[in-house]
């Protein structure tokens, strides 16, 4: 006699299921079949879920990984490595966005109804939208920014960075106290992180449904025709996203030893939520478990540098932000030098990093600033960076 089969829900977040979620999310938002606002709820209900969980898993993931590499005294090497890949990395994120940017001359010949779009997104855009009350003036300002004075308002806020800044902070004083208290403390905050990852792992098959409400309240108001105002550069952007993502799966194959096809079928779910999401938040939990169980990959290592890429080594905005700035430059026929274009390497891998610590509204501030030292307009770079971003 035969065992039984064992029940399981993989086929919930199977790539074919994400996908079909995705066309009746598109359906549900353009022929608006329910009201748009339950859309919004339903997906920001779900989102709300994981990122309660997420949070609280980048703080111990962090924290218990580097205190482990600082017993073993391997703490100082990871970090050398890890802040030399990260230049390398971001580097390359922003020169990918330029060449495709320029090869494609996206803005340069801007149709009438993109101009048309652009003109009414200014015209209807409310300027206190725009406005807001996080100002930097200097660098000094930023950094006062995201220094968590208070950390459970930064956790309530999404300040992504001030959360890794104290995780590292308590994870080196972790790792520094040799006492059994701390070793103690240490093996309860690794039970902990399992918990967040199994109650993460219930959460994740629940994800057809937030991705369907997600993909509606976004179709319901953006509307097609921004898609197909402004189709070209989402295209050209999300083809570098593709590009980026080839590119770090084949790193990871190197790293691995494991084949390619064996790569991009590990990595499937997690590469299709971040794709679809846009959010680094819903698609840590997977990642951090196909780099662990898949790859064979350390957990100390894994727990390490995942979080901390995301907030210090963020390719997908820094590529974006360079495009944007040629897509601006395009728009208005602005030829940029050589030193403008070094220029715009610089500004956005600075903006990639920044915009990371704050909310988005703060990113206006950090955005303007780059955009007047470019000389480029700041009220259409604005206004298009909300359209194409949301």
């Amino acid at each position: 006699m035969t065992d039984k089969q064992e029940f399981s829900l993989e086929w919930l977040v199977s790539p074919w299921m994400l996908t079909l979620s995705v066309i009746i999310g598109c359906l549900l938002g353009h022929y608006v079949i329910f009201n748009p606002k339950d859309y919004h709820a339903i997906s920001s209900v779900y989102l709300g879920l994981l990122e309660m969980c997420v949070i609280p898993l980048v703080i111990l993931a962090i924290s218990t990984s580097l205190a482990r590499l600082l017993r073993a005294n391997e703490a100082k090497h990871y970090l050398k490595r890890m802040g030399v890949t990260f230049a390398i990395c971001l580097l390359s994120a922003s020169l990918t966005g330029i060449l495709m940017a320029k090869a494609t001359h996206v803005g340069w010949d801007s149709s009438q109804s993109t101009q048309q779009l652009i003109g009414k997104l200014l015209l209807k855009q409310d300027k206190t939208e725009i406005k807001t009350s996080h100002t930097f003036h200097s660098a000094i300002d930023y950094i006062h920014s995201i220094i968590p004075n208070n950390i459970v308002r930064s956790i309530s806020e999404d300040q992504f960075v001030a959360i890794v800044i104290f995780s590292i902070l308590f994870g080196t004083a972790l790792g520094l106290i040799r006492t059994k208290a701390s070793h103690y403390c240490n093996h309860t905050m690794v039970g902990l992180y399992d918990t967040f990852i199994t109650l993460i792992n219930g959460l994740i098959y629940g994800l057809p449904i937030g991705i369907m409400f997600l993909v509606a309240d976004e179709v319901s108001n953006t509307g097609v025709g921004v898609f197909l105002a402004l189709g070209k550069l989402i295209l050209i952007v999300y083809l570098t996203g593709i590009i980026l993502s080839i590119v770090a799966t084949l790193i990871i194959r190197l790293y691995s030893r494991a084949s390619l096809l064996d790569s991009l079928r590990f990595l499937r779910k997690t590469l299709m939520v971040a794709f679809i999401t846009q959010s680094a938040f819903a698609s840590l939990p997977l990642a951090l478990n196909d780099l662990e169980k898949n790859f064979k990959i350390k957990r100390a290592k894994v727990n390490l540098l995942a979080p901390l890429g995301i907030c210090f080594n963020p390719g997908g905005k820094c590529a974006f932000f360079s495009i944007l700035l040629i897509y601006i430059a395009h728009l208005y026929h602005i030829h940029f030098s050589w030193s403008a274009m070094c220029l715009v390497v610089v500004c956005s891998m600075c903006m990639a990093i920044a915009a990371g610590g704050i909310p988005i509204i703060a990113t206006f501030s950090i955005l303007s600033i780059f955009l007047k030292i470019l000389g480029l307009p700041v009220s259409t770079a604005v206004i298009i960076f909300l359209t194409v971003s949301q």
